[in-house]
């Protein structure tokens, strides 16, 4: 506001209006220069503004300022000063107001009013509404053994899943958006109060800043005071008026994996026992090995339309150049992470060139932010000593946990006071070190209890320092290969804890050294070596190496790291921990036991085969058995009677269920949209979205054996049917057949019909998991589709042992 004129004086009190924006400008003491009235004042303006209900927020975030204003009303500028003088004035007053004009003008939250893009992800919930769908929670009660019940369901926006749930976990990858969601979340609920609509008191609680022998209520109560003062925390938590947003499960500090597991344990109790608040966790997908027991929300990846939306909030005048520049490029699916689109969005406006991959991503941000610096510095230490100095401090915080924010005092003596750069030895200020680190936005300052508190801007910025000084140290032949060790096998592997019937076995626990290694061979010119020493002590993180930093793997490099993690799956001294996470690897990564043919430029993966020998076996179901299941209904179970005995030739079968993999190549194919794979009239009608599905069929099979005979209810609870699961036939029970019709068609004709129905849900889409969510038609038409590629390719199949590798008769 370089125009602004000051109108009035009065003593050391001046206000100022801007000329251009007549915005408010007020100055003299305080850090902002204002008096503790005339802070009073802007939080009274503030207050006028958003009781309005049409107050809007523009942030500057350059400029660390945010810009309050309403109709008939002149706007409030807050500089990054101001906001951090009404934070102090809040704690002093103690008063929810204060608090909330604190919390929805620091530019920190503000900025999001207006450049906020909302994020996709998958609801997982247990014991979902009755309402579900049949066709749903058949599928999963299966699936998950039916000791509790699971939906997982695509939500629009991941914010909208607090309406459905009070407490829940919000899942996604380092970048993904997760503070983001929960910030935009604090001011969205401190404006509607401010406004006067209902909604809770906004609290966002940085698990990094967790305490050694602190117990979760110990740890809300200091939070509370440092930013509500002597307000009444308890009445707050018995009145159930409280939004907890408590980021970041796996920045929390911890001594050893069970120190890990009771704090867990004590915010799992604590979730529970304050249950009439709303609380929102945030961890790193891949971190979270102990569970909370909550509904989970996994962030999605950016889309096309997200992607768009982005660069024209970031970089307007440069963001339809910027798209279509980044057609047909890796680096489209590296920036559908948030974070990395905002880095970019900030090179395009540097006029800057795109990266290649994520570490070149980081080299291109940092290079800019301090060449931006040194210009604004006579006293400036060096891009090279900044470099190495910064790098230093991050490899001494990385065993500490994910951008751990510590006071001035301890950041400063763990900065270095000397660096080894390309010019020799350099003695150095750490305190200018720090002050430079935080102009270029590089390290970031918060006030929290009147102390200062320091932390990289970003954790992934700490990582990228850390990879820096990672590779460095090993092209030196220096022993880091502790870094990349985390527990394989059996006597190795932690005890997870207790697990439901539904939860899958956690990952093994990290070595906070995995992001630093993978962004670490993105910056190697000749990565071979380096993924040869990973794959050594780590080769699930050797592959993710390949498939994650960007770069470009030579065939032996990628061969080598597949038959370790194939040696790793087959070991049963190995973990099944760490099995699983091989295959995980390995399904990315590409995995060569599938065999690739080409059927005229159509891919189709083929997998091993095994020989099953000429025998006899019982076909149909046993008589009691029989009986049994047509008492609860399932009268279909007449058509497999009577058993008998059924003489089978040899034949061959596929050693592993369909693959994703394998049914992506249907799918590329474009085998949903050529109706001669779908032989039935029936199945073309399913794949319309016309007719009724057999899983509703068989519910109204069970539905009407239920309205002849209700006694099959309280069979059911003595059989051991999950209660959830015995109220919603009940609940169905009560209605028509026209009713239960109506309620449950609707979700099933609105099914996608172009992919399985659990095609984008990360938690079964890997490559090589068996793909789910297929209905009958689907898989016949696959089958159909792969029997015509097969013929065209003339492929030969073959099955393979350990001694040799057979052709199978055609």
């Amino acid at each position: 506001m370089s125009d602004a004129k000051t109108v009035h004086a009065d003593g050391d009190r001046s206000v100022a209006i801007d000329g251009m924006t007549n915005s408010v400008v007020l100055t003299g003491d305080f850090h902002s220069g204002l008096t503790f009235e005339q802070l009073m004042q802007v939080i009274a303006a503030v207050q006028r503004a958003y009781e309005t209900g049409q107050a809007s927020a523009r942030g500057n975030l350059t400029a660390d300022q945010l810009e309050i204003s309403a109709p008939n009303l002149p706007p409030t500028l807050i500089t990054k000063e101001i906001a951090e003088d009404l934070r102090r004035v809040a704690t002093r007053q103690a008063d929810a107001t204060s608090y909330l004009v604190a919390l929805s003008t620091n530019p920190r939250y503000g900025r999001w009013a207006k450049q906020f893009v909302p994020l996709a992800g998958t609801l997982t919930s247990f014991e979902p509404p009755p309402e579900i769908p049949p066709e749903f929670w058949l599928l999963e009660i299966q699936r998950e053994g039916g000791a509790r019940q699971v939906q997982r369901t695509k939500i629009d926006n991941v914010m909208d899943a607090l309406a459905k749930h009070a407490t829940l976990v919000l899942l996604g990858a380092p970048g993904s958006g997760k503070t983001t969601t929960l910030q935009k979340l604090a001011l969205d609920e401190a404006t509607k109060r401010l406004s006067g609509a209902p909604a809770r008191l906004p609290l966002l609680l940085p698990l990094s800043d967790f305490g050694a022998n602190l117990t979760p209520l110990e740890f809300l109560h200091a939070q509370w005071q440092s930013a509500r003062g002597n307000a009444d925390l308890s009445g707050a938590l018995a009145r159930g008026d409280l939004l907890l947003l408590i980021d970041a499960l796996n920045e929390m500090p911890f001594r050893d994996d069970r120190d890990y597991r009771a704090k867990v344990d004590a915010w799992r109790a604590f979730a529970q026992e304050y249950s009439k608040n709303q609380i929102l966790f945030t961890c790193r997908s891949r971190d979270y090995s102990e569970k909370l027991g909550l509904h989970e929300v996994e962030i999605e990846k950016l889309d096309a339309p997200r992607i768009r939306e982005f660069l024209a909030k970031y970089a307007p005048e440069q963001a339809d150049a910027a798209w279509l520049k980044l057609q047909g490029t890796s680096l489209l699916d590296l920036v559908s992470n948030p974070y990395y689109l905002s880095i970019l969005a900030y090179l395009i406006k540097m006029h800057a060139a795109f990266p290649s991959n994520r570490a070149g991503l980081f080299d291109g941000f940092v290079a800019h932010r301090l060449a931006d610096e040194r210009a604004k510095h006579a006293d400036w230490l060096g891009d090279d000593v900044m470099h190495a100095a910064l790098s230093a401090l991050a490899e001494s915080l990385q065993p500490l946990g994910e951008t751990p924010r510590l006071p001035r005092a301890e950041m400063l003596a763990r900065a270095p006071t000397q660096v080894d750069t390309p010019r020799g030895v350099v003695t150095l200020s750490p305190q200018k070190l720090i002050a430079h680190a935080i102009d270029a936005t590089l390290l970031d300052v918060e006030m929290q209890n009147e102390v200062e508190h320091i932390r990289f801007y970003h954790h992934q910025l700490q990582e990228y320092f850390a990879a820096r000084i990672l590779l460095k140290r090993w092209r030196a032949g220096e022993e880091v290969s502790a870094r990349w060790q985390m527990p394989r096998l059996k006597e190795e592997m932690p005890d997870p804890g207790k697990l439901g019937d539904w939860e899958p076995l956690p990952p093994p626990p990290t070595t906070r050294w995995e992001e630093p290694t993978i962004l670490a061979a993105g910056l190697c010119q000749d990565c071979a070596a380096f993924v040869a020493a990973v794959r050594a002590v780590n080769p699930v993180l050797a592959a993710r190496c390949l498939t994650e930093s960007g770069i470009a793997a030579q065939d032996e490099v990628k061969k080598q790291t597949q038959d370790a993690l194939l040696r790793e799956m087959g070991d049963l001294r190995v973990h099944l921990r760490y099995r699983i996470t091989a295959g995980d690897a390995l399904g990315n990564l590409g995995d060569p036991r599938w065999q690739e043919l080409d059927a005229n430029g159509t891919r189709v993966l083929l997998p091993p085969f095994v020989e099953i020998p000429a025998g006899k076996f019982q076909m149909g179901t046993g008589g009691w058995e029989a009986f049994q299941l047509a008492r609860r209904g399932l009268t279909w179970v007449t058509n497999e009677l009577p058993r008998h005995e059924v003489d089978v030739p040899t034949f061959y079968i596929a050693q592993f269920p369909v693959t994703n993999a394998e049914y992506a190549c249907f799918i590329q194919a474009g085998g949903y949209a050529d109706e001669k794979y779908w032989q039935t009239f029936a199945a073309r009608r399913w794949r319309r979205g016309e007719g009724e599905s057999g899983a509703l069929k068989q519910v109204l099979e069970i539905w009407r054996a239920i309205k002849q005979n209700p006694k099959l209810l309280e069979q059911l609870r003595r059989a051991g049917a999950p209660a959830r699961e015995v109220t919603q036939w009940e609940q169905l029970a009560q209605m028509s057949e026209e009713e239960v019709r109506a309620a449950l068609s609707k979700p099933l004709v609105e099914r996608r019909r172009d992919q399985p129905a659990f095609w984008d849900d990360v938690a079964a889409n890997n490559p090589s998991q068996p793909v789910v969510g297929v209905t009958w038609y689907e898989a016949m038409a696959y089958c159909a589709w792969l029997t015509e590629q097969l013929r065209i390719a003339r492929g030969e199949l073959r099955i393979t042992n350990a001694a040799q590798s057979v052709a199978i008769p055609n």
